[in-house]
This record gives C-alpha cells, structure tokens and sequence, in this order.
C-alpha cells in the first residue's frame, strides 16, 4: 500500500483540476470522456 497523505491526494488532484480547466469531478469525468480517456459504450 502507498503512503501518501491526504495534503499530498488534494494537491494531486488539484494539479489534475488545473491541468484539464475544471473545477469540480463532474467536469473532469466530462473532460476525460472528450479526451477520449473513459469508454462510456
């Protein structure tokens, strides 16, 4: 198992946010299913 912090997972996930323009999980699940990231068929 990883040993990453909870501080260390928000930055990840922020850094993700930033990367892709998205402020919410909403919108990065609708920014991966454009890029083509997650198969919805």
């Amino acid at each position: 198992m990883l040993q990453l912090s909870t501080d260390t997972i928000k930055g990840y996930v922020k850094t993700i946010y930033n990367k892709l323009g998205v402020s919410n999980r909403s919108e990065v699940t609708l920014e991966a299913i454009r890029l083509g990231l997650i198969d919805v068929d």
